[in-house]
Protein backbone atom coordinates (compact mmCIF):
# COMPACT_ATOMS: atom_id res chain seq x y z
CA UNK A 1 0.00 0.00 0.00
CA UNK A 2 1.16 3.29 -1.09
CA UNK A 3 -0.42 5.59 0.75
CA UNK A 4 -1.16 6.45 4.49
CA UNK A 5 -4.54 7.79 5.98
CA UNK A 6 -4.95 11.11 7.75
CA UNK A 7 -7.13 12.79 10.34
CA UNK A 8 -7.53 16.79 10.94
CA UNK A 9 -9.45 17.88 13.25
CA UNK A 10 -9.75 21.86 15.04
CA UNK A 11 -11.27 24.28 17.28
CA UNK A 12 -12.79 22.16 19.89
CA UNK A 13 -12.71 25.02 22.40
CA UNK A 14 -11.78 22.96 26.00
CA UNK A 15 -15.22 21.97 27.69
CA UNK A 16 -17.01 24.51 24.85
CA UNK A 17 -17.03 21.19 22.70
CA UNK A 18 -20.14 20.07 20.53
CA UNK A 19 -21.08 16.83 22.61
CA UNK A 20 -23.01 15.43 19.54
CA UNK A 21 -20.22 16.17 16.78
CA UNK A 22 -17.75 14.69 19.68
CA UNK A 23 -19.71 11.82 19.71
CA UNK A 24 -19.65 10.94 15.87
CA UNK A 25 -16.26 12.38 15.48
CA UNK A 26 -14.81 9.55 18.15
CA UNK A 27 -17.73 6.80 16.82
CA UNK A 28 -15.66 7.56 13.26
CA UNK A 29 -12.17 7.43 14.48
CA UNK A 30 -12.45 4.31 16.12
CA UNK A 31 -13.28 2.33 12.87
CA UNK A 32 -10.78 5.13 10.53
CA UNK A 33 -7.85 4.35 12.94
CA UNK A 34 -5.70 6.85 10.78
CA UNK A 35 -2.26 7.07 10.73
CA UNK A 36 -1.22 10.35 10.98
CA UNK A 37 -3.56 12.47 13.57
CA UNK A 38 -2.97 16.36 13.08
CA UNK A 39 -4.81 18.63 15.84
CA UNK A 40 -5.60 22.56 13.98
CA UNK A 41 -5.26 24.42 17.41
CA UNK A 42 -7.50 25.94 19.26
CA UNK A 43 -8.11 22.52 21.52
CA UNK A 44 -8.73 24.93 24.70
CA UNK A 45 -10.98 27.96 25.13
CA UNK A 46 -9.05 29.90 27.84
CA UNK A 47 -11.83 32.28 27.57
CA UNK A 48 -10.69 33.97 31.11
CA UNK A 49 -7.44 34.74 29.79
CA UNK A 50 -8.14 36.61 26.99
CA UNK A 51 -7.33 40.47 26.13
CA UNK A 52 -10.02 42.27 26.98
CA UNK A 53 -11.98 39.77 28.97
CA UNK A 54 -15.28 40.77 30.47
CA UNK A 55 -15.45 40.50 34.44
CA UNK A 56 -18.13 36.98 33.73
CA UNK A 57 -14.94 35.81 31.31
CA UNK A 58 -12.35 35.77 34.51
CA UNK A 59 -14.67 33.96 36.14
CA UNK A 60 -14.94 31.18 34.28
CA UNK A 61 -13.29 27.98 35.63
CA UNK A 62 -10.22 26.67 33.82
CA UNK A 63 -9.77 23.44 35.45
CA UNK A 64 -12.81 22.36 33.65
CA UNK A 65 -10.85 24.00 30.13
CA UNK A 66 -7.99 22.24 30.80
CA UNK A 67 -9.26 19.08 31.60
CA UNK A 68 -11.45 18.73 28.74
CA UNK A 69 -8.75 19.48 26.53
CA UNK A 70 -6.41 16.76 28.18
CA UNK A 71 -9.05 14.52 27.98
CA UNK A 72 -9.33 14.76 23.86
CA UNK A 73 -5.96 15.24 23.13
CA UNK A 74 -5.06 11.50 25.23
CA UNK A 75 -8.55 10.12 22.94
CA UNK A 76 -7.38 11.39 19.75
CA UNK A 77 -4.00 10.81 19.72
CA UNK A 78 -2.58 6.72 19.26
CA UNK A 79 0.70 5.31 20.72
CA UNK A 80 1.04 4.20 16.98
CA UNK A 81 0.43 7.06 15.06
CA UNK A 82 2.32 10.45 13.69
CA UNK A 83 0.90 13.07 16.44
CA UNK A 84 0.68 16.39 15.92
CA UNK A 85 -0.43 19.32 17.48
CA UNK A 86 -0.85 22.79 16.40
CA UNK A 87 -1.31 25.32 19.09
CA UNK A 88 -3.94 27.87 18.53
CA UNK A 89 -4.82 31.49 18.97
CA UNK A 90 -6.88 30.48 21.78
CA UNK A 91 -4.14 28.07 22.90
CA UNK A 92 -1.17 30.39 22.44
CA UNK A 93 -2.84 32.71 25.19
CA UNK A 94 -1.39 30.74 28.32
CA UNK A 95 1.45 30.41 26.49
CA UNK A 96 2.28 34.00 26.06
CA UNK A 97 0.88 34.30 30.17
CA UNK A 98 4.00 32.50 31.13
CA UNK A 99 5.91 35.60 29.71
CA UNK A 100 3.48 38.86 31.25
CA UNK A 101 5.90 41.12 32.59
CA UNK A 102 3.40 42.66 34.23
CA UNK A 103 2.14 40.32 36.92
CA UNK A 104 3.86 37.71 38.86
CA UNK A 105 1.14 35.68 40.18
CA UNK A 106 -0.63 35.36 36.48
CA UNK A 107 2.77 34.50 35.01
CA UNK A 108 3.76 31.80 37.64
CA UNK A 109 0.24 30.23 37.58
CA UNK A 110 0.69 30.18 33.55
CA UNK A 111 4.30 28.02 33.65
CA UNK A 112 2.83 25.27 36.24
CA UNK A 113 0.23 24.88 33.50
CA UNK A 114 2.48 25.16 30.73
CA UNK A 115 4.58 22.34 32.10
CA UNK A 116 2.06 20.41 33.09
CA UNK A 117 0.66 20.50 29.46
CA UNK A 118 3.71 20.02 27.50
CA UNK A 119 4.16 16.93 29.89
CA UNK A 120 0.88 15.44 28.43
CA UNK A 121 1.33 15.86 25.37
CA UNK A 122 4.99 14.56 24.88
CA UNK A 123 3.23 11.24 26.78
CA UNK A 124 0.99 10.74 24.01
CA UNK A 125 3.80 10.70 21.72
CA UNK A 126 2.97 14.45 19.79
CA UNK A 127 4.51 17.45 18.54
CA UNK A 128 3.40 20.37 19.29
CA UNK A 129 3.74 23.77 17.87
CA UNK A 130 3.16 27.09 18.68
CA UNK A 131 0.85 29.69 17.00
CA UNK A 132 3.09 31.17 15.04
CA UNK A 133 2.73 31.98 11.24
CA UNK A 134 6.35 30.56 10.35
CA UNK A 135 6.93 28.22 13.11
CA UNK A 136 3.56 26.98 13.98
CA UNK A 137 3.48 25.11 10.52
CA UNK A 138 3.47 21.24 10.06
CA UNK A 139 4.37 19.72 6.51
CA UNK A 140 2.21 17.03 5.95
CA UNK A 141 3.62 15.33 2.34
CA UNK A 142 2.75 18.42 -0.12
CA UNK A 143 -0.26 19.88 2.06
CA UNK A 144 0.53 22.87 4.65
CA UNK A 145 -0.99 22.51 7.72
CA UNK A 146 -1.45 25.99 9.94
CA UNK A 147 -4.03 26.67 12.34
CA UNK A 148 -5.43 29.83 10.92
CA UNK A 149 -3.70 33.41 10.55
CA UNK A 150 -6.68 35.31 8.71
CA UNK A 151 -10.46 35.37 9.26
CA UNK A 152 -13.04 36.69 7.41
CA UNK A 153 -14.76 35.98 4.18
CA UNK A 154 -11.70 36.21 2.63
CA UNK A 155 -9.74 34.22 4.90
CA UNK A 156 -8.99 31.35 1.97
CA UNK A 157 -8.08 33.30 -0.26
CA UNK A 158 -5.19 34.71 2.04
CA UNK A 159 -3.86 31.20 2.94
CA UNK A 160 -3.84 30.46 -0.60
CA UNK A 161 -1.71 33.16 -1.26
CA UNK A 162 0.20 33.13 1.75
CA UNK A 163 0.75 29.08 2.27
CA UNK A 164 0.02 27.03 -0.91
CA UNK A 165 -2.05 24.32 -1.04
CA UNK A 166 -2.97 24.04 2.67
CA UNK A 167 -5.51 23.10 5.20
CA UNK A 168 -6.41 25.46 8.31
CA UNK A 169 -8.78 25.83 11.22
CA UNK A 170 -9.80 28.66 13.08
CA UNK A 171 -12.92 29.97 11.14
CA UNK A 172 -15.04 27.38 12.39
CA UNK A 173 -16.38 27.02 8.60
CA UNK A 174 -15.63 24.53 5.77
CA UNK A 175 -14.79 26.74 2.85
CA UNK A 176 -11.73 26.66 0.10
CA UNK A 177 -10.10 29.26 -2.47
CA UNK A 178 -7.68 28.25 -4.75
CA UNK A 179 -5.83 30.84 -6.32
CA UNK A 180 -4.69 31.11 -9.96
CA UNK A 181 -1.06 29.91 -10.34
CA UNK A 182 1.80 27.78 -12.41
CA UNK A 183 1.43 26.08 -9.81
CA UNK A 184 -1.52 24.58 -7.51
CA UNK A 185 -2.35 26.82 -4.35
CA UNK A 186 -5.93 25.85 -3.04
CA UNK A 187 -6.34 26.32 0.92
CA UNK A 188 -9.46 24.88 2.31
CA UNK A 189 -10.48 25.19 5.99
CA UNK A 190 -12.13 21.97 8.00
CA UNK A 191 -15.10 23.06 10.11
CA UNK A 192 -15.22 22.92 13.74
CA UNK A 193 -16.13 21.17 17.00
CA UNK A 194 -17.07 23.56 19.02
CA UNK A 195 -20.26 24.39 20.17
CA UNK A 196 -21.94 27.73 17.64
CA UNK A 197 -23.19 29.07 21.55
CA UNK A 198 -20.21 30.22 23.21
CA UNK A 199 -20.55 32.99 25.16
CA UNK A 200 -17.78 35.10 23.85
CA UNK A 201 -19.44 35.46 20.19
CA UNK A 202 -23.09 35.02 21.27
CA UNK A 203 -23.89 38.25 19.76
CA UNK A 204 -21.91 37.75 16.47
CA UNK A 205 -23.49 36.84 13.37
CA UNK A 206 -20.51 35.51 11.91
CA UNK A 207 -21.02 32.41 13.84
CA UNK A 208 -24.31 32.01 11.99
CA UNK A 209 -21.74 30.28 8.97
CA UNK A 210 -19.97 28.49 11.32
CA UNK A 211 -20.18 24.19 10.69
CA UNK A 212 -19.59 21.18 12.67
CA UNK A 213 -16.98 18.47 11.38
CA UNK A 214 -13.33 17.85 10.38
CA UNK A 215 -11.57 16.33 7.06
CA UNK A 216 -9.46 13.14 6.61
CA UNK A 217 -8.17 11.39 3.78
CA UNK A 218 -5.11 9.97 2.36
CA UNK A 219 -1.20 10.74 1.71
CA UNK A 220 0.23 8.90 -1.26
CA UNK A 221 4.11 8.28 -0.87
CA UNK A 222 5.07 10.92 -3.32
CA UNK A 223 3.77 13.05 -1.48
CA UNK A 224 0.30 13.68 -2.88
CA UNK A 225 -2.96 13.19 -0.97
CA UNK A 226 -6.56 13.76 -1.12
CA UNK A 227 -8.77 15.44 1.22
CA UNK A 228 -12.46 14.68 2.60
CA UNK A 229 -15.18 16.97 4.44
CA UNK A 230 -17.21 15.18 7.25
CA UNK A 231 -19.31 17.95 7.22
CA UNK A 232 -22.49 18.10 9.46
CA UNK A 233 -25.94 17.94 8.10
CA UNK A 234 -28.11 20.31 9.18
CA UNK A 235 -30.40 17.04 10.24
CA UNK A 236 -27.02 16.20 12.29
CA UNK A 237 -26.05 13.45 10.12
CA UNK A 238 -23.00 12.70 8.65
CA UNK A 239 -22.01 10.08 5.92
CA UNK A 240 -18.15 9.33 6.16
CA UNK A 241 -16.09 6.71 4.84
CA UNK A 242 -14.18 4.25 6.98
CA UNK A 243 -11.92 3.04 4.63
CA UNK A 244 -10.25 3.74 1.08
CA UNK A 245 -9.57 1.85 -1.73
CA UNK A 246 -7.28 3.58 -4.72
CA UNK A 247 -7.83 2.44 -7.96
Amino acid sequence: MDFKTFALVADNHGDQIHPATEKKFFRWLEDFKPNIRVHLGDNWNFDALRRGASESDKTVDLKRDIAAGKKFLSKYFAPDATNIFLRGNHDERLWKLQKDPCNAVARGYAEKIVEELEEHIAGLNAKMLPYDSEKGVYRLGKLTCVHGYAHGMGASRTHARVYGNCVFGHVHRFDACGEASLGRRYAQSIGCLARHDMAYCADKAYRLGWHHGWAYGVLYSNGNYEIKEAKIGQDGRVAVATAFTVY
